[in-house]
């Protein structure tokens, strides 16, 4: 329906969102293309509602989107490091999200609610010091097991983990996370022709708060 009907129609658009959780779509392509988690977005999509309109909880049955396999990214490979952009593969895909996503864009209000949330996802919610902080204390939890599983498990047994091997991989999730808050935004600027000014502006129109 989304990519055979003209989502420009705000009715449309309207009836989409009546059924579908958009919100969480946009969450989705925002975490995936900042972690720059691949293996997405033509795989490992998953969708979920509640079918019980009486639920206590007060949830509506809209559909939602949630996140999933995350693991491909944050330097796991040398096409997701802090400096490589998802945003041409995350949107130019031929496959149902992005072709959705693509779809519900060309509605004018609706594109500037993304790039709105994109900003907001890449400048607060991915804070830097906040996931440094938070990635400190994942370090620090599991360094004694990792020494404790390396002594358990030497080389000698053939175990291809080993403490050092551990330390490189943590220094490349530390680069990514100090570095990737700025180029994202950069990225995210470059794509859709944005600079400062105009995001302010156009937070001004979504949010109504004075540009």
């Amino acid at each position: 329906f989304i990519t055979t009907q003209d989502m420009t129609d705000d009715t449309l658009l309207r009836y989409v969102e009546a059924h579908l959780d958009t919100d969480t779509l946009v969450d989705m392509f925002a975490a995936r293309i900042f972690f720059n988690a691949k293996d997405w977005p033509e795989n490992n999509i998953r969708v979920w509602r509640n079918k019980n309109p009486d639920d206590p909880s007060g949830m509506d049955t809209r559909w939602r989107f949630t996140l999933v396999d995350m693991d491909w990214g944050m330097s796991l490979l040398d096409t997701t490091t802090e400096n490589y952009s998802f945003f041409f593969v995350a949107l130019s895909k031929n496959c149902v999200v992005s072709n959705i996503l693509r779809a519900l864009m060309q509605n004018e209000g609706f594109r500037e609610r993304v790039l709105v949330r994109f900003y907001r996802v890449f400048t607060e919610v991915y804070d830097t010091d906040r996931m440094l902080a938070e990635l400190q204390a994942m370090y620090d939890e599991r360094k004694p097991l990792v020494e404790l599983n390396a002594i358990r498990w030497p080389v000698y047994l053939k175990s291809e983990f080993t403490a050092e091997y551990w330390e490189t991989e943590m220094k490349l999730l530390f680069t990514f996370v100090k570095d990737r808050q700025h180029l994202c935004l950069e990225q995210f600027y470059q794509y859709f022709k944005l600079n400062d000014n105009i995001m302010q502006e156009m937070i001004a129109r979504v949010e109504g708060n004075p540009a």
